[in-house]
């Protein structure tokens, strides 16, 4: 209830924490409820609870002024703002704003609406799904008292999920970054799950010195810190000739962003949960157990989940949880106590 009530208002680490804290403490019914909810990433080849996403633009130089700007801003630093969610852009100018600012809208506004509408429909994970979120939003009164002397004010209407805009749908992060050392760390920071980065590179063109700028798409699997895919290159001077019906062919910045799609949907949509043998399971089983992970909670709801569906046996399950966090906590969480479980889980999220 706790997870749910933190993931409709917009809490995504918190919820996430609690909903795998109830996965490993409850008992096996209560577990259920989660443990039935993982579904299989071919791209990260892991069950996922939920699965998160970073969008980080590489600038190649320190982030100076933009430092400290909210995250819907830091992905535009020129300081105009995206609208919401399934609202048209403005027409991009070439040229206009910076190149930042013109891929943004080109190309970095039109993947982050479609992620979200992704994330929206379910596609990484039923937790940050628009029909979970809106089943269990908070009920709140039309009117309620906000002003110091007790005033009344409406509340603000509810808007549409987009990037970190306030709205519940908050799986999707964005941020810019100097350096791709700097988005991983960011990434890890966040606890996301994926990380996509945007790299914009200027130089002038070797054969008339006008300049130009290409940019180049990326996914990265945050907990591995491994590359899982690039894009090819996209020039500014073939986007600016089709924008400005120069080029009979199609816009190669919406071929561009199909192609990172078809990535997404083939790879990092997730997908139900394959037939897996004991022994894959096994070995699985003994690599988490011999990480050292920061955040060890991911490791304890796949290692339940695989004893809860008999694929690991009590006993393994047991030492698997004392080579992660050590033999006290270890034996306490497989415990038959459930309140003393929740009390090990209790002191890993709070």
């Amino acid at each position: 209830a706790r997870a749910k009530e933190a993931l409709a208002e917009g809490r995504v680490n918190r919820g996430v924490a609690l909903l795998s804290g109830a996965a490993v403490a409850q008992d096996d019914d209560a577990a259920a409820e989660v443990l039935d909810t993982l579904r299989w990433s071919p791209a990260l080849k892991r069950p996922m609870l939920a699965t998160r996403w970073g969008i980080a633009v590489l600038t190649g130089a320190p982030t100076g002024a933009w430092q400290g700007r909210p995250p819907e801003q830091a992905v535009h630093p020129e300081g105009h703002h995206p609208p919401h969610a399934g609202e048209p852009a403005a027409a991009p100018q070439p040229g206009a704003g910076g190149p930042l600012e013109f891929w943004h809208h080109v190309v970095g506004l039109p993947l982050a609406q479609s992620l979200e509408s992704r994330m929206a429909e379910g596609a990484f994970g039923q937790w940050l799904s628009a029909a979970h979120i809106a089943a269990h939003r908070p009920a709140v009164e039309p009117r309620q008292p906000h002003g110091p002397n007790g005033e009344f004010h409406e509340a603000p209407p509810e808007r549409a999920g987009h990037v970190n805009g306030g709205s519940p749908l908050q799986g999707l992060e964005a941020t810019v970054a100097p350096d791709l050392d700097a988005a991983k760390r960011w990434a890890a920071d966040q606890h996301l799950d994926v990380l996509m980065t945007i790299a914009v590179t200027r130089a002038h063109s070797s054969a008339r010195g006008v300049p130009q700028t290409s940019l180049t798409v990326k996914m990265f699997d945050v907990d591995k810190a491994q590359e899982l895919w690039s894009s090819r290159p996209l020039n500014s001077r073939r986007v600016e000739a089709a924008l400005a019906g120069l080029r009979s062919d199609d816009n190669p910045a919406e071929a561009f962003v199909g192609s990172v799609l078809q990535f997404v949907d083939q790879n990092l949509r997730l997908q139900d949960m394959p037939a897996l043998e004991p022994a894959v399971v096994a070995r699985r089983a003994e690599a988490l157990a011999a990480r050292k992970a920061a955040h060890p909670l991911p490791a304890l709801v796949e290692l339940r989940y695989y004893a809860a569906k008999g694929l690991l046996d009590a006993s393994a399950l047991r030492e698997h949880y004392i080579a992660i966090l050590g033999r006290q906590d270890g034996v306490e969480l497989t415990a038959d106590n459930v309140d003393l479980r929740r009390q090990v889980v209790e002191g890993m999220i709070r």
